[in-house]
């Protein structure tokens, strides 16, 4: 399994910084990430994950096992420390991407 997903990684590096400039502009401030989460689920189940959902303090979930092998935890914050509903947009210099 994990060497499926390093070679996905491998493949889909353009298509991972997409994502992850995608996710950055999502404002996402404590207790109001329900349009980062919402948008975490959508892409999980864009790629075939079924039984995602998200939960009461607005975590994105997906139970996955294997076969009844190894069960694999992906987890991160999505919210952000800014107070307010600002989008951000990705500022690139050079290999370097970074917004506020």
């Amino acid at each position: 399994m994990h060497d499926i997903i390093k070679k996905w990684a491998a493949e889909s590096q353009e298509e991972l910084k997409q994502l992850i400039f995608d996710l950055c502009r999502i404002p996402a401030p404590s207790h109001k990430e329900e349009l980062r989460a919402e948008f975490c689920k959508n892409w999980l189940e864009s790629k075939g994950a079924q039984g995602v959902f998200i939960d009461e303090a607005l975590n994105v979930v997906f139970p996955y096992c294997d076969n009844g092998g190894d069960v694999t935890v992906f987890e991160a914050h999505t919210d952000t420390v800014f107070p307010d509903m600002t989008p951000f947009e990705v500022k690139v210099e050079g290999d370097i991407a970074s917004c506020p």
